[in-house]
């Protein structure tokens, strides 16, 4: 998945359901909970700029590195994506689109002044972000005006504001890194999800020469130059299951693995004087931080936070300090700053909570079950607490979305507010979820598809067996392909469910790919099957075309200008539903794409859920047409006799 995707899905992962209740804390002081992401340092490391909600939309703030008041900076109504200073001035770049269309555009900004300048004048255009030169004179980025399939790389002169094509590229491309003197760009080919490859561009002559051939899937990034080296750093899987940290010998044109053991390695951090590395080991999903004196080749601190997620690993500019990010299900998102010296973490920003107790949150028991196949399914079991075994209680499944993604253990406001009304959540890493190894995340890929569904099949009758639920009142949601598991769930298996609710969902496979964004068209079917070879299994597995099996109540969410799961694939689904005369909801928001984003069309959505899931999975109103009631079991079966085997 690329870095994009991965935050496209941010504002999906946000976007679920909640049940009213009269005596507790409204959802609405829920959606007022804040969070404080990214975080880069000024040149001088005097000051630290960030993206905060406070207005309702992520927008940069700053604040003093050694802690202080807080300034907002840009107050616009669209929400910022990120902001990173230049290395030699105090200004810094900042990336923002407009109503969720993801065509993002770069603004050079003054923080002290708030004052912002448009650099990118292409309007239908996408512009990745690659990052400065080291000496602070260029910026280089991919964007796709040439063609919409494809990425090229540019870089742009900020004393003249000179574009440059370094790199006009058929494909998916994106700058992974400077190297350490600026001479060289590292871009980054992404063929697929799971699948890319490097190149090496010399910017005085423009040659190019191809880094990593390979045959069969490999991923390849955290590209990391340090100073005066032939090498540098990055994260492989190529030949193993697990991503490692790695150099690459430019000499030699090989891999040196530095790190042999289980679990991927993610966020590769490198001093600016290459002294010091800082990264983490996804292990089922919580960060495990480590922090390495090169030189010495022996730890260089220790971080305390391993109940839940890191990121945003960047160092200062002299070396002593480490910025990140940490969440945890109990704690949202907030900036810290980790002292080597004194090896003392520091929390710079802490977000609002709205008034709700810090002590109220409730975080996950990690579980394993057996799924399709009797294959082991890891996933978080959230139980409110008090919770008896009286087979009484309600629980929504959570589908990630990806599907190569993973659900991981950090804050989530409408998680713990059906928690806080007794409403328990299950979020597993079904096959083909990331940070389980190569061979797990390709077990649902192509023909695969439904054993995805399956598993998730074969999660109803694990809670059914741990004598806490009704089996009537078992809901599910997701977002993105999360929202096709739901869609895909009820046709599938209609019995199961009481309900579902699907956020920007694919419901019909061969007009996804047809009309997705078409620089995301040949990722996509590397993962579904392409429109040439498979578009009548494809026809076969998308849901709208089975709308007539759905006996359970749906609400379908969508922005009008998600570029990804465009709108028509909720109308398709919204149709058959109506045309079948089964319960649907559907709300449709002008000025968001792959998902909500904004806090007013979140404070406008949740309520509406509220009622849906009041009336359908606690209230269980009578199944329509005369269908047995949702979630019962009758004639269904799930083959999930075979013994648990291992990942």
């Amino acid at each position: 998945m690329t870095r994009r995707a991965a935050t496209a899905l941010v504002g999906i992962i946000l976007l679920s359901a909640s049940i009213a209740r009269a005596d507790g804390y409204p959802i609405e002081q829920y959606l007022n909970i804040r969070s404080a992401v990214g975080g880069s340092w000024s040149p001088d490391g005097a000051t630290i700029a960030y993206l905060y909600n406070e207005s309702g939309t992520h927008q940069v703030w700053t604040i003093p590195a050694a802690g202080g008041d807080p300034k907002q900076v840009t107050k616009y109504n669209e929400r910022v994506a990120f902001v990173d200073y230049s290395p030699t001035e105090p200004v810094a770049i900042f990336g923002m689109d407009e109503g969720g269309n993801e065509r993002t555009q770069l603004y050079l900004l003054d923080p002290a002044g708030g004052e912002a300048t448009r650099l990118t004048k292409d309007d239908d255009a996408i512009h990745e972000f690659g990052g400065w030169s080291h000496d602070g004179r260029f910026i280089a980025y991919a964007k796709n005006t040439r063609d919409a399939r494809f990425f090229d790389i540019y870089v742009m002169d900020m004393k003249t504001r000179d574009e440059r094509l370094v790199l006009q590229h058929d494909a998916y491309n994106e700058v992974a890194a400077w190297s350490w003197d600026d001479k060289y760009l590292v871009v980054s080919t992404w063929e697929s999800s799971f699948n890319n490859d490097l190149t090496v561009i010399e910017l005085s002559s423009l040659k190019d020469q191809h880094l990593t051939p390979h045959t069969g899937w490999a991923t390849y990034t955290d590209v990391a130059w340090p100073p005066h080296e032939d090498f540098f750093y990055l994260v492989t899987n190529l030949r193993m299951q697990w991503a490692k940290l790695g150099q690459y010998k430019l000499k030699d044109q090989a891999v040196d693995i530095q790190d042999t053991a289980p679990w991927d390695t993610e966020g590769v951090a490198l001093s600016r004087d290459g002294n010091f590395l800082a990264y983490a080991l996804n292990v089922h999903g919580y960060a495990r931080p480590v922090v390495i004196d090169v030189k010495e080749r022996k730890a260089a601190g220790y971080l305390q936070q391993t109940d839940g997620r890191l990121g945003n690993f960047r160092w200062s500019p002299d070396g002593t300090k480490l910025l990140y990010n940490y969440s945890s299900p109990t704690r949202p998102w907030d900036v810290w700053i980790y002292d080597r010296t004194s090896e003392r973490a520091q929390q710079l920003t802490h977000s609002d909570l709205a008034g709700i107790p810090a002590e109220s949150f409730i975080g996950p028991e990690f579980v394993q079950y057996r799924g399709h196949g009797g294959l082991k399914i890891p996933g978080y079991l959230y139980l409110p607490p008090g919770m008896k075994k009286d087979r009484s209680n309600a629980v929504m499944i959570y589908a990630h979305g990806g599907p190569e993604a993973q659900e991981r253990p950090d804050f989530a406001q409408t998680f713990q507010y059906l928690l806080g009304q007794g409403v328990a959540i299950f979020a597993p890493n079904v096959r083909g979820s990331a940070g389980y190894g190569k061979s797990y995340i390709h077990l649902d890929d192509k023909r695969n598809r439904l054993d995805n569904l399956r598993d998730y099949a074969a999660a109803v009758l694990y809670l059914r067996e741990l004598d806490y639920f009704d089996e009537k009142k078992i809901g599910i949601y997701g977002g993105s392909y999360g929202g096709y598991v739901v869609l895909g769930s009820l046709t599938e298996y209609p019995d199961l469910y009481a309900c579902g609710v699907s956020v920007v969902g694919i419901s019909n496979f061969v007009t996804f790919l047809e009309k997705t964004g078409p620089w995301r068209r040949a990722i996509r079917e590397a993962e579904y099957g392409t429109l040439a070879d498979d578009r009548a299994f494809l026809e076969t597995i998308s849901p709208v075309h089975k709308a007539d099996r759905i006996r359970s109540p749906l609400m379908i969410i969508q922005g009008a200008n998600d570029p990804r799961v465009p709108q028509n694939e909720a109308e398709q689904m919204v149709d058959a539903m109506k045309k079948n005369n089964l319960p649907v909801e559907y709300l449709l928001y002008v000025d968001e794409g792959h998902g909500l984003t904004k806090l007013k069309n979140r404070l406008d959505a949740y309520p509406k859920m509220v009622d849906f899931l009041s009336k359908y999975l606690i209230k269980k109103a009578p199944a329509p047409n005369g269908a047995p009631a949702p979630g019962s079991a009758e004639g269904h079966e799930i083959p999930v006799d075979l013994p648990a085997s291992d990942l």
